[in-house]
C-alpha cells in the first residue's frame, strides 16, 4: 500500500469510528448520521449530499465540514480539503481534543501531498499535542517521515508507538515496513517475527513476513506465510505476494496452494489463487481451468470473470473472451472496468463499432479520466480517423500534461498524417518524461525513430534488451521499433519471435502503422498464414462449448418488514429468517442468535476468526467478534464461509449484506409480487 493510502486510512479511522465522549457532544442529527453512514460504505458522492444538505442547515457543524475534508483528500481534490478542514478546525468543539486533533492530523496529510513539509510538520505536533498517547499519530508521523527518506526520526516515532502500547502490533509493523524501504530484510523479518508472536490473527504481520522471506529467498517460508495470512483474513496484498513468489519459487507456492484447497475443498480462494499463479508465468490454460473451478464455488464472481477473459485474451481466443466478460455484464451493466475490457475484446476481434460504442460509454461515464479519452483515440488513430484521434488526444494531454502515453500517441498520430513540426514538441516531452523503464512498454526506441534519430533508437532497443525478459509483447514491441527503423529482417525476425511466444493479435497487426513497413513483404506475409495455421489448431484443440454455463434467474420469496425484505434461510442447518438489506455492507446477527447457535453446535470455537470495529448509525464503534458461516443456504442458493460480525445486541436482526450479495449475482426487487429475483451463472447441468 503506498504511504498516502497508509495516511488517508490512519485518518479515517480516527475521525469515522470513535465512540462518543461523555462530556463532548457531537451532532446526531438525520443528515450527518447518514452521511457518515454512506461514507462508511464508500458511497461519496451521496455522503456529499447529505454533508452539503446538513450545511445548509447547520453551517457551523464542524464535524460535517471535517467528513467533507477526508471524502476531499480521499479524491485527490486537496485544495477542497484544505478549505474543509480549516472550517473544521474554525468550527469544532475547542474541548473535543479527538476531533480537533483527527482535523489537524488530516491537515497534516493534506500539506504532506501538496509538499508543504514544514506546515505538515505542524499540524502534526498539534496533533500529537492535543493527544499525546495516540499510537496512529505517531505512525502517521512516521510514515511521512519515511516518505521523506528521514529514517531515524521515522523509527523514533515507531518505537514512539510501542512504549505507549507495547501490546499493539503497530509500531512493530512500521519497524519491519522501515527496514524493508532501506532493504534491511534480516532485520524486518525480526520486527515480523515478533508481530506474528503479539497478534497470531494479524495476517499483515504474516503477509510482510512473507515479503521479507522471499527478499530473502527463503521460499518456502514465504509460501507457508502467505498462505497463513490468506487463511486468515484473504486481502489484495497476500495475494500480490502470492504472484511475486511464482515468478521466483513456483513449485512451492503451487504446491501449497494446492494442499490448502484439498483442505479446504468449498473454498474458491484457493483455486482462485492457483489461476493467478499460472496466469502470472503466463500459462493461461491452466489459469483458465483453475479459474473456473473457482467460479464453480463462487459463482458471478466479477474479477473471475475478468481473469478468465485476460486469459483467453493471452491465447488469442477472443471470441471466448467476449463470452465471459458478456456474462459478467449480465450481472452489472456499470462495471466500466469490464468495458475497458471489452472494448479490447472488440478491437482484437475487428469489431471496430462496437469498440467504439463501449469507448462512447466510458467516455460519457468519467468525462474527466485521462484513460478514457486514451482508449478512445487510440481506437480511433487505428482505425484511422485522424482528427477524432487528435480531438481526444488533445483532451487527455490537456487534463493531464505529464501523462506519458498521452504525449505519445498525440505526436504519433500527428507524425503519421504528415504534421511532423506539430508532433515534435509532444515526442520530445515524452523523453522528458519517460526516465524510468516501464513494463512491458518503453516509448524512447519509438520515439527517436520517428524524430530521425535512427542510432539513438538502436541504443535505446540495446538498452532494453539488457533490462527485459522477453515476452510475447515485448519480442512484438522490438519488431514494430525495428520495422519502424526500416530493417525489416529483424522487424520480421522478431515477429517469429512474438509469435513463437503466444502473440496472437492479428486484428490488431492488420491495422497498426508500425507495422507498414513490412506488412507487403512476402516473408511476412509467408509468417502471418503459417501461424494463422497453427492458431486454428489450436483454438480446436482446446475449444470451450458456448454453452459451459448458463444464467439462471432464481425468485426468492420474502415478506416486508417496513422496507425490508425477510426472507428464510438455514445458517449452517439451522432455519432462520434473515434480513435483506441493500444498504449494509457485512453479515451480522445478535448475540443471541450467535449464543443459541454455539450452545447448539451450528458454530463452534473453529469459526471463530477474531474481533473487528463496526461503525454504528449514530457514528459510535461496535466491537464484534467475527465468525464464519460454513453454509448460508436460502432459495436454493447455496454461498460457503461467509464472514459474519456478531453485534452486541440482543435486539439486532440477521442482517445479510453487501459482502454476500456481491457473490449471488443481479439482484431485483419485485415489490408486487414480494419476491427477490436473482440473475446468476452456473456450470450447465448443476
Amino acid at each position: 500500500m503506498k504511504v498516502r493510502n497508509i495516511i488517508l486510512l490512519l485518518v479515517v479511522a480516527l475521525c469515522c469510528t470513535l465512540a462518543q465522549a461523555k462530556d463532548i457532544k457531537r451532532p446526531t442529527s438525520y443528515n450527518y448520521t447518514r452521511a457518515t453512514e454512506l461514507y462508511g460504505q464508500d458511497n461519496y458522492a451521496e455522503a456529499t449530499e447529505y454533508l452539503n444538505k446538513e450545511l445548509a442547515d447547520n453551517p457551523k457543524n464542524g464535524y460535517a465540514h471535517l467528513l467533507l475534508g477526508i471524502i476531499a483528500y480521499d479524491t485527490d481534490q486537496y485544495g477542497e480539503g484544505l478549505t474543509y478542514v480549516n472550517d473544521a478546525l474554525k468550527y469544532l468543539n475547542k474541548k473535543d481534543n479527538e476531533y480537533v486533533g483527527h482535523a489537524y492530523l488530516l491537515r497534516a496529510g493534506i500539506y504532506g501531498e501538496l509538499g508543504q513539509k514544514d506546515q505538515a510538520l505542524a499540524d502534526f505536533a498539534q496533533a500529537i499535542k492535543l493527544d499525546p498517547d495516540n499510537v496512529n499519530i505517531y505512525s502517521a508521523r512516521a510514515l511521512f517521515y519515511v516518505r521523506n527518506k528521514q529514517y531515524d526520526l521515522a523509527a523514533a516515532d515507531y518505537l514512539q508507538c510501542n512504549r505507549i502500547n507495547p501490546g499493539q502490533v503497530q509500531g512493530y509493523m512500521g519497524l519491519g515496513y522501515l527496514a524493508g524501504e532501506q532493504k534491511r530484510w534480516d532485520e524486518a523479518l525480526k520486527h515480523y517475527d515478533y508481530v506474528t508472536k503479539l497478534d497470531p490473527n494479524s495476517y499483515d504481520g504474516f503477509t510482510q513476513r512473507a515479503r521479507a522471506n522471499m527478499e530473502l529467498k527463503k521460499y518456502n517460508e514465504a509460501s507457508d506465510d502467505v498462505i497463513t495470512s490468506l487463511t486468515k483474513q484473504p486481502s489484495n496484498d497476500a495475494i500480490a505476494v502470492m504472484m511475486q513468489l511464482a515468478d521466483s519459487a513456483l513449485t512451492p507456492i503451487v504446491v501449497k496452494t494446492r494442499v490448502q484447497a484439498a483442505k479446504e475443498p468449498n473454498n474458491g480462494l484457493w483455486p482462485y489463487c492457483l489461476g493467478g499463479i499460472y496466469e502470472t508465468v503466463e500459462q493461461p490454460r491452466k489459469a483458465i481451468k483453475y479459474y473456473k473451478e473457482s467460479l464453480t464455488k463462487d459463482n458471478d464472481n466479477e474479477m473471475i470473470n475478468r481473469r478468465i477473459a485476460a486469459c483467453y485474451g493471452q491465447l488469442g481466443d477472443y471470441r471466448n473472451a467476449l463470452r465471459y466478460i458478456n456474462q459478467l455484464m449480465v450481472r452489472d451493466t456499470t462495471a466500466t472496468s469490464a468495458l475497458y475490457t471489452r472494448t479490447n475484446i472488440y478491437e482484437q476481434l475487428g469489431m471496430i463499432d462496437s469498440a467504439r460504442v463501449d469507448a462512447n460509454t466510458i467516455v460519457e461515464r468519467m468525462p474527466d479520466d485521462v484513460s478514457a479519452y486514451i482508449n478512445r483515440g487510440s481506437l480511433e488513430f487505428l482505425d484511422k480517423n485522424y482528427d477524432r484521434a487528435i480531438e481526444d488526444l488533445t483532451t487527455a494531454v490537456t487534463l493531464e500534461p505529464t501523462n506519458l502515453r498521452a504525449q505519445y500517441e498525440l505526436g504519433r498520430v500527428l507524425w503519421q498524417m504528415g504534421r511532423r513540426d506539430e508532433a515534435r514538441p509532444y515526442l520530445e516531452r515524452v523523453l522528458e518524461l519517460d526516465t524510468v523503464p516501464d513494463e512491458p512498454f518503453q516509448h524512447d526506441q519509438y520515439v527517436y525513430t520517428l524524430l530521425g534519430q535512427p542510432d539513438k533508437a538502436r541504443e535505446a532497443i540495446d538498452k532494453l534488451m539488457t533490462e527485459r525478459t522477453v515476452t510475447k509483447d515485448v519480442a512484438y514491441d522490438y519488431a514494430c521499433a525495428y520495422s519502424l527503423l526500416g530493417d525489416t529482417d529483424q522487424a520480421i525476425e522478431w515477429m517469429r519471435k512474438a509469435m513463437s511466444l503466444g502473440f496472437r493479435q492479428f486484428e490488431h497487426i492488420k491495422r497498426d502503422p508500425d507495422m507498414d513497413n513490412i506488412r507487403d513483404l512476402q516473408p511476412f506475409k509467408d509468417l502471418m498464414a503459417e501461424y494463422h495455421a497453427i492458431f486454428a489448431e489450436e483454438l480446436a484443440d482446446h475449444s470451450d462449448a458456448a454453452d459451459d454455463y448458463e444464467i439462471r434467474i432464481v425468485e426468492v420469496p420474502f415478506t416486508s418488514e417496513g422496507k425490508l425484505c425477510k426472507v428464510k434461510c438455514t445458517i449452517n442447518g439451522l432455519p432462520l429468517h434473515f434480513i435483506f438489506d441493500t444498504g449494509a455492507s457485512d453479515v451480522s446477527m445478535s448475540t443471541v442468535e450467535a449464543t443459541f447457535m454455539f450452545k447448539n453446535d451450528y458454530l463452534s470455537d473453529r469459526d471463530v476468526m477474531g474481533k473487528a470495529n463496526y461503525m454504528t448509525a449514530n457514528g459510535e464503534i461496535s466491537e464484534g467478534t467475527i465468525v464464519n458461516l460454513r453454509e448460508v443456504n436460502f432459495g436454493g442458493l447455496s454461498l460457503t464461509n461467509v464472514k459474519a460480525s456478531i453485534v452486541r445486541s440482543q435486539a439486532a436482526p440477521l442482517l445479510l449484506g453487501q459482502s454476500v450479495l456481491g457473490k449471488l449475482g443481479k439482484i431485483e426487487i419485485d415489490n408486487a409480487r414480494h419476491v427477490l429475483k436473482i440473475t446468476h451463472r452456473v456450470p450447465k447441468g448443476h
